[in-house]
């Protein structure tokens, strides 16, 4: 009885029990909602792209011609030390294989895996095609932010892209320089 009406607070609450059955029908209600609006498929995260000799000596000819120019500029061997050993890991880094992921629309964002997409986070989405596949690039309002790509099976490519258009303008594909160098390292 004590916390019934401490300094008006709890006034018109009424029973807590059924305000907590009644939140939770709501919650029901919305979660209903929600999965109406659902799209969800299984995939790799991103798209294996096969690494040969060719690959590797364009790797190795932009690490040479940077090296280069780095110690051109500034004599410096610890620069060029960690420049060959971040090379290093990136090349280790790409013969890593994808895993299988869950890819999940709603409402509110995008989750790939573990990793959750808001769409108030980004302005617009535009269509990249590649050789076998497709991806969303979704823009974000931040200059310096990465944008996010979403590679899409084509059996979920026009009904993922209805369902983004809700909520996404389209946006036109802008030169982005880090993309472009990973469009051409293969990566």
């Amino acid at each position: 009885m004590q916390n019934n009406n401490i300094g008006g607070l709890y006034k018109g609450l009424g029973d807590p029990e059924q305000n907590l059955s009644n939140y939770s029908s709501q919650s029901d209600q919305t979660n209903q909602k929600t999965e109406q609006t659902v799209i969800s498929w299984q995939d790799y995260e991103f798209p294996v792209k096969q690494k040969n000799l060719k690959w590797l000596f364009r790797i190795f000819l932009a690490t040479f011609i940077i090296g280069l120019t780095i110690f051109l500029l500034s004599h410096d061997y610890v620069t060029i030390l960690f420049f060959v050993v971040g090379v290093l890991a990136l090349v280790g880094y790409s013969f890593r294989k994808p895993k299988m992921v869950q890819f999940y629309i709603d409402r509110r964002h995008i989750a790939i895996g573990k990793h959750q997409f808001n769409f108030s986070n980004y302005r617009a989405y535009y269509i990249k095609e590649y050789e076998h596949h497709y991806a969303i690039v979704l823009i974000p309002f931040q200059r310096f932010a990465p944008s996010v790509s979403v590679f899409i099976k084509d059996d979920y490519m026009d009904q993922v892209v209805d369902f983004i258009s809700q909520f996404l303008p389209v946006g036109a594909e802008s030169f982005n320089m880090i993309d472009y160098v990973l469009d051409w390292f293969e990566l």
